[in-house]
């Protein structure tokens, strides 16, 4: 996801935030970046393994994420 769309998920989370506290309820959101799903294997893997290396030095753990460890923080 690129940084435009992110903020614009902020945005809406603020918003909804703003109209939920009202009665007092609150939300999560979670923003998984990149994650290895079967999305990506219309890549070669030469191909697959490029764009994650490089999408990798972009983010602050230095690797791509499983779905499962989203699963995870969502379940927490």
């Amino acid at each position: 996801m690129n940084y435009t769309g992110k903020y614009f998920l902020i945005f809406l989370k603020e918003n909804k935030n703003k109209n939920l506290k009202i009665n007092y309820i609150s939300s999560n959101e979670i923003y998984p970046g990149t994650l290895d799903t079967p999305w990506w294997n219309f890549l070669t893997d030469e191909a697959k393994q490029a764009t994650f290396q490089q999408y990798a030095t972009q983010i602050p753990v230095g690797r791509i994420g499983k779905p499962k460890e989203n699963a995870y923080a969502t379940l927490f």
